[in-house]
């Protein structure tokens, strides 16, 4: 897809978007990091790692997603139900443990997510 049709799909996306719906956004991201920042300091002590390690993580994580993709209704961030796992993988491997787990994550949810892409085109 090249510059131009990418601008205009931009521009038609966001045709509607006014002051107002500004406002509910900004209330709804505010609400967002008043649950996930406490959450992602909670888990960078409970992983060994500092709380500075995991307000930093939660940033830059915040960035990636918003840059890569996404819904208007998802929501995206730490997750209570990773505690025991991250606290599992850095007892028995450290830290170095903990970015191995996340890539191999990633490979794998892309491959999912890839393996269902691929069986839609056939479901129709």
């Amino acid at each position: 897809m090249d510059v131009k049709n990418y601008l205009s799909d931009l521009k038609k996306e966001f045709s509607g978007y006014n002051a107002g719906k500004f406002a509910k956004d900004l209330m709804a991201g505010v609400t967002v990091a008043a649950v996930a920042l406490p959450l992602a300091l909670a888990f960078g002590v409970g992983s060994g790692a500092t709380a500075a390690a995991g307000l930093l993580t939660a940033i830059i994580s915040g960035f990636a997603i918003s840059l890569l993709g996404g819904a208007f209704y998802q929501i995206s961030g730490p997750t209570g139900a990773m505690a025991a796992i991250l606290m599992s993988i850095v007892a028995q491997y450290g830290m170095s443990g903990v970015f191995s787990a996340t890539i191999m994550a990633g490979f794998r949810s892309t491959g999912v997510l890839w393996r269902w892409a691929h069986l839609s085109l056939y479901s129709c």
